[in-house]
């Protein structure tokens, strides 16, 4: 009889062992007790709180800059009015009326410019709007 109570005490202390050991958490916190003491948990706590604000702060400037993105895209308006190769059209003429006719900007992209009549559309254009 002692024998069969000894045995029941020594599996009831493995399977207690057992059971323990697999409900236990298996991630301990770096630096944290697996058994959180009230400080413990006020200092995590505070510091969600920070991490949070700070989460926010970053929303917040991820928005600002959602914001200046989408002026600078509003102010890429740029348009290909018009390519002209002298070899084959009547390059000048085209580039004085373009200029000329131009309401708010030229942009103009060459590899030399040759002609006296463009520089001088060009340089009269940039003093009407300068």
């Amino acid at each position: 009889m002692r024998k069969g109570i000894i045995i029941v005490i020594i599996l009831s202390l493995v399977l207690g062992a057992g059971v323990g050991y697999t409900i236990a958490p298996r991630e301990v916190i770096e630096g944290v007790d697996p058994v959180f003491h009230p400080q413990q948990i006020d200092q995590l706590e505070d510091l969600i709180a920070e991490l949070e604000a700070n989460n926010t702060l970053l929303q917040g400037q991820v928005a600002d800059l959602n914001d200046t993105i989408a002026l600078l895209e509003s102010q890429l308006d740029i348009r290909l009015i018009n390519i002209s190769f002298s070899k084959t059209e009547h390059t000048r003429g085209v580039f004085i009326d373009l200029i000329e006719g131009a309401n708010e900007a030229v942009y103009v992209m060459v590899m030399a410019l040759t002609a006296d009549e463009l520089a001088d559309s060009l340089i009269a254009a940039h003093i009407i709007a300068g």
